[in-house]
């Protein structure tokens, strides 16, 4: 029988147990591709539940405007950290602090 650290490499336990939110995003910003147990618990949803929805849809409606700038941003400079609004699946909002990465090819695409 394989031991848990044979079974999963190390960033996706890493992604998997961490107790904060942890979300995938396409390469433009807009949908969620993979979120972790924990960004799914916050939202009140279930994991394959985010997945291919939105990105704008997790920002309380007072954040989206400025999700356009940040994501140009985040391009730009290649990393990221502001403070944010979510909206949870009952629609109540909690604050958020954003640690975003633009992850590049070796061609330098995002």
């Amino acid at each position: 029988m394989e031991s848990d650290s044979e079974s999963f490499p190390p960033w996706d336990r890493a992604f998997r147990f961490a107790g904060w939110g942890v979300a995938i995003g396409s390469a433009d910003g807009t949908t969620l591709l993979k979120v972790n147990p924990a960004f799914a618990r916050m939202h009140g949803y279930s994991e394959e539940e985010l997945a291919g929805r939105p990105i704008l849809q997790m920002f309380a409606p007072q954040s989206r405007a400025a999700l356009v700038h940040q994501l140009s941003s985040i391009h730009a400079a290649g990393h990221l950290c502001f403070e944010s609004v979510h909206l949870r699946r009952d629609g109540s909002t909690f604050p958020v602090r954003i640690d975003a990465t633009a992850v590049r090819d070796p061609d330098g695409n995002v």
